[in-house]
């Protein structure tokens, strides 16, 4: 990493293997990893978050493709590759996440990841007030393996929607809401993830 990446701060580094608390931890560890140096690595926000986090890592990067973020060249790619990336070790592998070096090292503007973290900041807040475990049936096989199965061909769609503009966002925005569900436990918000697959479908046939 280059001395004008930015690296997790202390902080973040020293509970980087705890998964967060609440949904707002993720945006304070995306600042909090963001306040060193111009770019913010792939591989910074992975340890910021946790390596075992999946669900949260999953909303962090879906999150952030759904935002004015996405607008960076490249994120909504990036993104796609990260979020098949995840769905596919907690589908199959389960443990740490590992992300292959050539992906670790991709980096957004610091100024950028910041902006998008204090934005996601009250969405989040306002989620963990009102999410609650519910619908448990949705997390168990074979719904669970459905969900991740449906963020995994997200994730590997993603790259080629960059090509439209805004259709990116939307499956971003959906692969989202099933991240909060997973990270929650409240399969109201899985059920939820169908409307913006609805629509993203009914643009793609209005396009074609």
């Amino acid at each position: 990493m280059s001395h004008a990446e930015a690296s997790p701060s202390r902080a973040a580094a020293e509970s980087a293997a705890a998964a967060p608390d609440a949904l707002v931890d993720i945006a304070d560890r995306i600042e909090a990893a963001a306040r060193d140096g111009e770019r913010l690595t792939v591989a910074c926000i992975v340890e910021a978050i946790g390596e075992r986090s999946h669900a949260a890592l999953l909303l962090a990067v879906s999150a952030a493709a759904a935002t004015p973020l996405s607008g960076v060249p490249g994120l909504t790619a990036i993104s796609g590759a990260l979020i098949a990336l995840i769905s596919a070790q907690r589908l199959f592998l389960g443990g740490p996440l590992r992300v292959p070096g050539f992906l670790g090292r991709r980096s957004v503007p610091a100024g950028r990841a910041r902006e998008a973290a204090r934005a996601l900041r009250p969405a989040l807040a306002w989620l963990d007030g009102a999410t609650k475990r519910r619908l448990g049936a949705l997390f168990r096989p074979p719904a669970l393996q459905i969900a991740l199965g449906l963020c995994l061909v997200s994730g590997l769609v993603m790259p080629f929607l960059e090509l439209i503009p805004f259709t990116g966002s939307v499956i971003a925005s959906a692969v989202a809401l099933i991240a909060v569900a997973l990270a929650t436990r409240d399969g109201l918000f899985a059920l939820f993830a169908a409307i913006p697959w609805l629509g993203l479908g009914l643009l793609l046939r209005g396009i074609l």
